[in-house]
């Protein structure tokens, strides 16, 4: 979802666990507001809270950055 390099002017953070069958839908929303908004230098931040399924994995391949917490914490940690 980032197009520059070096520190971005925007991060979404979306803590997210166990939410891999909404997340896809999530984040398409998150990048079709971004470009209405015009907003091109802006990170998207998936905190995984050491999820069960494919939380991670759908996060990636929706252009977003996946963190994944080793340990759940709950979503105010994530």
């Amino acid at each position: 979802m980032r197009t520059g390099s070096g520190i971005p002017g925007l991060a979404v953070i979306i803590p997210a666990r166990n939410e891999a069958s909404r997340l896809g839908g999530c984040l398409d929303s998150v990048r079709q507001a971004l470009e209405c908004a015009e907003v091109t230098d802006a990170e998207v931040i998936v905190v995984d809270d050491d999820s069960t399924d494919e939380t991670s994995d759908v996060a990636r391949s929706h252009g977003a950055l996946a963190l994944r917490q080793s340990r759940r914490r709950g979503p105010l940690a994530a």
